[in-house]
C-alpha cells in the first residue's frame, strides 16, 4: 500500500531552504539597516562583483568595499542615503553609480543599466 504525500506550500517561491555560513552574519548585521531603507521604498538591493567574490572566497568582512545595484535611480539613491550615510559622492551619477561611507564601510550602490561600448573610449552610454 502506498501513501500520497501532500507537498508542503512554502512562502518562498521555491522549496530550497536558505544556508548561509557563519561567516556572512557579521556581513548580513551590518547590512540590514541599509537594506530596510531600501527595502521600505520599495526598492531592491543586491550585493554584487568583487564583494561577493571575496565574501565567498573566505576574504575579511572588514575590508570588502559593498558594492551593489538596486532598481533605484541615482537621485532616490542619494535621497535613500542621506541622512544615513556619513558621506555621500556623485561622480559616477551619469553611469547610475551613487558613493556612500557610514562609518569605516565604503558603499558603491549602481542603477540596474544597460551598457554599450565604443570602440574609442573605456566610458560606456548608459541607459536606465
Amino acid at each position: 500500500m502506498s501513501t500520497k504525500r501532500t507537498p508542503q506550500l512554502s512562502s518562498r517561491p521555491h522549496s530550497l531552504t536558505p544556508v548561509v555560513p557563519d561567516r556572512f552574519a557579521p556581513v548580513l548585521a551590518e547590512l540590514a539597516e541599509v537594506s530596510e531603507l531600501f527595502r521600505a521604498a520599495d526598492k531592491r538591493l543586491y550585493l554584487v562583483g568583487g564583494t561577493v567574490r571575496d565574501l565567498l572566497g573566505g576574504h575579511a568582512s572588514t575590508a570588502i568595499d559593498f558594492d551593489a545595484t538596486t532598481n533605484a535611480r541615482p537621485d532616490e539613491i542619494k535621497r535613500l542615503l542621506s541622512g544615513w550615510a556619513d558621506a555621500i559622492w556623485t561622480q559616477g551619477e551619469k553611469f547610475g553609480t551613487i558613493g556612500a561611507r557610514k562609518g569605516d564601510r565604503v558603499y558603491e550602490i549602481t542603477t540596474h543599466r544597460a551598457e554599450a561600448y565604443h570602440p574609442d573610449t573605456r566610458k560606456p552610454d548608459v541607459e536606465f
